[in-house]
């Protein structure tokens, strides 16, 4: 093995790895928001077919499971680079409040994955009528 002087100003190189060929489990991003009525929760999973994407929602938390297939690749080419991750992927969330998972809908477009989870009744802001009395 040689020795190598650190070079600041040398770009980086990354080191080969052995965990370079495994199928790592990996995350996806979301996006969650909270209105009066209901949980949005917004997935990004482009390249994913719907049929490859599992959802599971209980009264604490709402998890997305799926899978991401590599194509037969061609003998021919050469790779550069492989960025790409391919694998299973998941992501658990815990809700923010309390939900009706009886409600909970979603749908998918484009590769982005939306769910929809109502609030439960009662957690949802009540208007309170106000009566003044006079004295």
């Amino acid at each position: 093995m040689a020795i190598v002087r650190w070079d600041p100003f040398r770009p980086m190189t990354r080191w080969p790895s052995v965990f370079d060929e495994m199928e790592v489990e990996t995350s996806i991003p979301v996006d969650i928001d909270e209105t009066d009525e209901a949980v949005l929760v917004t997935a990004s999973v482009p390249g994913i077919e719907p049929e490859n994407v599992d959802i599971t929602v209980t009264r604490d938390t709402l998890t997305i499971k799926g899978k991401s297939e590599k194509k037969t690749e061609e003998k021919t080419k050469t790779s550069y680079r492989k960025e790409i991750e391919y694998g299973e992927f998941s992501r658990v969330i815990s809700w923010p409040t309390s939900i009706d998972t009886e409600k909970v809908e979603a749908e998918f477009n484009n590769g982005i994955l939306r769910v929809t989870a109502p609030k439960a009744e009662e957690v949802k802001p009540k208007s309170i009528k106000i009566t003044a009395k006079n004295k």
